[in-house]
C-alpha cells in the first residue's frame, strides 16, 4: 500500500513538473500570440523614422526607405531634398524588413 501511494505521489509530482508545452504535445512556437504586443520578442529590425520627411533608416542594413512618385524606394543614400528635411527621428522596432508596409 505504501509503495502504491509513493508511486502515485511521484507520478503526480512528475506530471505537475512537466512544462505546459510538453502537455500540449510540444507544439509551442514561443513568444506571445500574434495579436499580442511583442515587446521585442519578434522585433528583428530597428529603424530610425524621420516623420518630417517620411523616411525610415534601417540601422543594421544601412538602408533608407522613402516614398517617391507613389512608390517606396530603398537606397543607401537619400535624394538631397529629403536629406535636408530629415529633422529629428524616433526609433521603431518591427518584425518586417519593409517598414513602409506599416506607414
Amino acid at each position: 500500500m505504501k509503495k502504491r501511494l509513493g508511486i502515485a505521489i511521484l507520478l503526480i509530482v512528475c506530471i505537475l513538473a512537466l512544462p505546459v508545452c510538453a502537455l500540449a504535445g510540444g507544439k509551442s512556437k514561443g513568444g506571445p500570440p500574434a495579436h499580442a504586443p511583442a515587446h521585442g520578442y519578434r522585433a528583428k529590425y530597428q529603424y530610425n523614422y524621420y516623420p518630417q520627411a517620411n523616411v525610415y533608416y534601417d540601422t543594421t542594413r544601412k538602408l533608407y526607405f522613402y516614398a517617391e512618385g507613389g512608390n517606396w524606394q530603398a537606397s543607401v543614400s537619400l535624394p538631397v531634398d529629403l536629406k535636408l528635411r530629415l529633422g529629428d527621428h524616433v526609433t521603431v522596432e518591427m518584425d518586417s524588413d519593409k517598414p513602409y508596409l506599416r506607414n
